[in-house]
Formats: structure tokens, sequence, C-alpha cells
């Protein structure tokens, strides 16, 4: 009842702070939605240097197994 009320007198202000924070919540997705992209590209740019490096690493093993 005493929300009701609230509606009431003060719609105004009250549909001005959904349209804030709605505006608000959309800028916080779209950032994360940015960090999720960065995220994922330095995932994908580390994991190329990671599969190299470990080949890199695969090679020498072998090459150290073949000399003894």
């Amino acid at each position: 009842m005493l929300f009701y009320i609230f509606i009431i007198i003060k719609k105004d202000d009250l549909i001005f702070s959904v349209q804030f924070y709605l505006r608000q919540l959309l800028y916080l997705l779209r950032e994360i939605q940015f960090l999720n992209f960065m995220y994922f590209l330095v995932l994908e740019i580390s994991s190329s240097f990671l599969k190299h490096a470990i080949t890199q690493d695969a090679v020498m093993i072998t090459m150290n197994r073949k000399i003894e």
C-alpha cells in the first residue's frame, strides 16, 4: 500500500530514476561486453603463443633425447 502511494506521489521522480538506472545498466552491459571481447582477444593471442611455446619445448626435449 505504501509503495503504491509512493509511486503516485513520486511518479515523475521514479520514472526519471528508472530511466537513469536503465541507462547506467546499459552502459555497464556495454562495458562488460567490451571487456569480454578484450579478454577473448587476449586469450586467443596468448593461446597461440602458448601453443608455439609448448611446440618449441617439445622439439627441444626431442632433440635433447636424440643427442643423449
